[in-house]
């Protein structure tokens, strides 16, 4: 009985679980270290105050987590997967941006990326949630989860290792976003859609 979800997951959802998983694998690799270095880069790069940095957090911070509300009125209108690849797409090219410029544009491209950033986690989860039946939907979200966390932290080793190649944060985050683009084939391909569909 406590495999049972598992062996339902894998046997009659590989399609989504081949989706979710190479998504959440592709757009969390970087996203968990290009978070975490957004500050030290202002800091170090942009010769940002930590106050300066704290308020940039707050504002930008509470524009963007009306990602959240704003992602599920929208794919309630266009549907998950186009309000899934729009979120992913302006994530990566927000966070390219961000460590790439200056002036203006940081503020401008932070909130871009937080507020994406936002729209990708809450689509995942709502589709996640909304591609397995009641049987399994719990043991698929932990799945996904534990999946995300493993890969984040991958993602933070390899930044490592790609820093001391590449002689800075800025360049190394820059590459690694370009594995968030990665995500758009699986959305395009494998993801079903679910919005407006009977959940079982």
């Amino acid at each position: 009985a406590f495999w049972q979800p598992m062996r339902e997951i894998f046997s009659r959802h590989r399609t989504a679980v081949y989706a979710i998983g190479f998504i959440c694998t592709a757009f969390w690799f970087q996203i968990s270290a290009s978070l975490s270095f957004m500050s030290k880069y202002l800091q170090e790069s942009h010769q940002f105050s930590p106050g300066n940095v704290s308020l940039m957090f707050i504002v930008a911070g509470a524009a963007a987590i009306f990602g959240n509300v704003i992602a599920g009125k929208v794919s309630d209108a266009i549907g998950r997967r186009p309000t899934l690849a729009c979120g992913v797409l302006v994530n990566s090219c927000a966070l390219i941006a961000f460590y790439n410029t200056s002036g203006f544009l940081l503020p401008l491209t932070w909130i871009a990326a937080l507020f994406s950033f936002f729209v990708v986690e809450v689509m995942v989860s709502t589709v996640t949630g909304e591609l397995f039946p009641t049987s399994c939907r719990s043991t698929a979200t932990s799945m996904r989860s534990i999946l995300c966390l493993v890969v984040g932290a991958a993602g933070l080793v390899f930044e490592g290792s790609l820093y001391h190649q590449m002689g800075g944060h800025a360049s190394a985050l820059s590459l690694m976003a370009l594995s968030g683009f990665l995500a758009l084939p699986a959305i395009a391909f494998l993801l079903r859609e679910t919005a407006h569909t009977h959940l079982e």
